[in-house]
């Protein structure tokens, strides 16, 4: 019984590492997000 419910810890605590391990890669790769207040070379601002 002691066997079991170290296996099932040991999944659980699997399971939680690849979800955190997953999305701290899926954040990394992710496109980078354009701030508003940010402009590009080409853009000028609409009220001036």
């Amino acid at each position: 019984m002691c066997e079991e419910k170290n296996v099932t810890g040991t999944l659980f605590v699997s399971f939680i590492a690849g979800a955190a391990l997953g999305a701290g890669i899926a954040l990394l790769l992710a496109p980078e997000k354009k701030r508003e207040n940010e402009l590009s070379y080409d853009e000028e601002p609409l009220f001036v």
